[in-house]
């Protein structure tokens, strides 16, 4: 009974303490914005501006930034958001947050156009091309457009895998320091963008080369979501064991075989097979920026298919498009997507009815990095001209 007890005292002792040292940390919680909030940052004009951050439970935050002042209460985990009024294009501003302890300042603040660019690696490829790889540079149309990149009413954010990585994902202004490792196609778009706009211009690029579409959706929403489950089902009970039986045939005469894809999550080959990667670059990605307020999204993807077992690219599009616009709150936030001619002949129709628009490639250079990246920038602007932009003069 001794040992029992004190065994139990034990328990009930660690416990406390555990808890005390959540209180402790959570009480002791200094204050912070995410990484998308710093210096030199963009932020979207003619919007409810979103800023959130963290600090110790119970506190009063204040945000001020150009004319306006906010403030709000954190919750008990500690984090806190406020939206500021829409502003006109403009800047630069500072924006600053207190919690009566300390102070977070931010400066070189911009108000303009805000894009996120986001797929796999034609969205992220540089300028001057992959740095490991010869004769992958862009067109010189490209480069042209480009020049000597400097221009500091363009702002970037970006975090890819073989590019142009900013620090901590923050902002910097558009230079010739980082010009050979600018993301092509968005800085195009950038700079048409700008000079079409006039205003100051941010360009967000969360992208990986050779990702699967399945890793940038929510895993709790791909479970949740009935087609897709129905799908998997599909391929798991009808067409698995048939192409598995076809394969084990063709080994035991000798013949070549590639194993089928097995049921389930399997993003081959950029992951491991016994790696559940479901939301990967979501939960990495993508979830810690929203809802940092933005225009629109554009999306390059597509040869990396969806890397779930049977699931075809609209049920992970549908699905992606919708729980995006969902963290960003705003149900019809424009979704712009480069066609791909990996997609059949359905797709556009599909996509259009979830309200999404299709950048044409007809016409452009269709191999697998094309160079031609200001090509295709211009047929992104136009569509955000025509699909976006007039729709709200209207």
């Amino acid at each position: 009974m001794l040992v029992k007890t004190n065994k139990n005292r034990f328990f009930a002792i660690t416990t406390i303490l555990v808890c005390l040292s959540s209180v402790v940390s959570h009480a002791g919680q200094k204050l912070d914005l995410p990484d998308i909030f710093s210096d030199h940052m963009v932020l979207q004009r003619e919007a409810p501006i979103s800023i959130w951050g963290n600090t110790s439970p119970g506190r009063t935050v204040v945000v001020s930034f150009a004319d306006e002042e906010e403030s709000t209460q954190s919750d008990e985990g500690g984090r806190w958001e406020v939206t500021l009024e829409a502003q006109d294009a403009g800047g630069p501003f500072i924006l600053s947050a207190n919690d009566g302890e300390s102070t977070v300042v931010r400066t070189d603040v911009l108000v303009g156009e805000v894009w996120l660019g986001s797929g796999q690696s034609n969205m992220e490829w540089a300028v001057d091309g992959h740095p490991k790889h010869s004769n992958t540079a862009c067109d010189e149309a490209t480069k042209r457009l480009v020049g000597d990149g400097d221009y500091p009413q363009i702002r970037i954010s970006a975090i890819t895998r073989d590019h142009l990585n900013t620090p901590n994902g923050g902002w910097v202004p558009m230079s010739a320091e980082i010009r050979p490792l600018l993301p092509a196609m968005m800085s195009c778009v950038a700079i048409r963008l700008q000079k079409e706009m006039d205003v100051p211009i941010g360009i967000i690029v969360r992208c990986i080369s050779s990702s699967p579409s399945g890793a940038w959706l929510d895993r709790e929403i791909m479970d949740a979501d009935s087609s897709i489950v129905a799908q998997m089902a599909h391929y798991r009970e009808n067409v698995y064991p048939a192409l598995l039986k076809k394969h084990q045939a063709a080994l035991e005469k000798g013949e070549k075989s590639k194993e089928p894809a097995r049921p389930g999550y399997e993003f081959q080959p950029w992951f491991r097979e016994d790696t559940d990667s479901r939301g990967v670059h979501y939960n990495k990605l993508i979830a810690p920026i929203a809802p940092y307020t933005i225009r629109g999204i554009v999306w390059d993807q597509g040869e990396g298919g969806t890397g779930v077992a049977g699931v075809d690219q609209f049920e992970i599009m549908r699905a992606l498009v919708g729980s995006w616009r969902q963290i960003w709150r705003q149900d019809e936030l424009p979704f712009l997507y480069v066609r791909k001619n990996q997609y059949p002949s359905d797709f556009k129709e599909h996509m259009d009815a979830i309200s999404t628009t299709m950048v044409d490639n007809h016409g452009l250079n269709q191999s697998l990095h094309p160079p031609d990246k200001d090509d295709y920038a211009k047929r992104i602007v136009a569509s955000m001209i025509k699909h976006v932009y007039a729709r709200r003069q209207n």
